[in-house]
């Protein structure tokens, strides 16, 4: 499979392509960070191979194994969770909701899944890239000390989040406290130069019980997320 795509290159251009076979091979696998155990989708879920815009490629690496533009690996160590709501309809299952954000041809900043983890509306945690990468999920200076945990659906007027959503975010959020100290909790449009509602207007109806209190007695630093270019969980 990789020798024909390779072969029909520019005929390709524009489709959606899984990375190689294990997208439809494998199942996702589990791993567990902070004692949480979540749903590992690293490197199964779809990519876009196309070649990204010029402006765009700040944040992308590309990968000669995968044959793919992927996010590189971050600069600076991580501080932030930033909480995003996806804005489109939230009986979506993962991989069609990445499939379907990673295929706007205008988009070429999101070549696979932005955010590091996905929560669906039954409170199903996907853990979809490397903490260790800095994907483009809020402003361009913050992408590279921010992880992007994104709920399914658009929290907008009186929509919310389901209960399960929020207790899983809850019980995520409290799992990267426990691995990266003194971490800070955001709502997207508190970021740096956000010009936007996301996670929703609705998000000051939610936030505290989505949003644990800072930790009393932080653990040891956990020296694999303050790498750049570590990788941040083991499976």
């Amino acid at each position: 499979m990789g020798a024909l795509a390779s072969a029909l290159g520019g005929m390709l251009a524009g489709t959606l392509l899984p990375v190689r076979a294990r997208a439809f091979s494998l199942e996702p696998g589990r791993v567990t960070i902070g004692g949480l155990e979540v749903w590992d989708w690293r490197d199964q879920l779809p990519v876009r191979r196309t070649a990204p815009a010029s402006a765009d490629r700040h944040l992308l690496t590309w990968d000669p194994d995968r044959e793919y533009w992927r996010y590189r690996l971050r600069n600076r160590p991580i501080t932030t969770a930033v909480i995003h709501n996806s804005g489109t309809r939230a009986d979506y299952n993962l991989r069609e909701f990445v499939a379907i954000d990673v295929n706007q041809t205008e988009r070429t900043r999101y070549p696979e899944c932005p955010y590091h983890f996905v929560i669906e509306q039954d409170g199903t945690t996907n853990y979809c890239i490397d903490m260790s990468r800095c994907t483009w999920h809020c402003g361009r200076e913050s992408n590279d000390y921010a992880i992007g945990m994104c709920l399914l659906g658009s929290f907008m007027d009186d929509a919310i989040p389901t209960e399960a959503q929020i207790a899983s975010g809850y019980r995520l959020l409290a799992a990267l406290q426990r691995e990266i100290p003194f971490i800070q909790f955001k709502p997207h449009c508190n970021m740096p130069g956000a010009d936007t509602w996301c996670p929703g207007s609705t998000w000051p109806r939610w936030r505290d019980r989505i949003v644990p209190p800072p930790a009393d007695r932080p653990q040891p630093r956990n020296p694999e997320f303050y790498s750049p270019t570590g990788r941040v969980a083991r499976g």
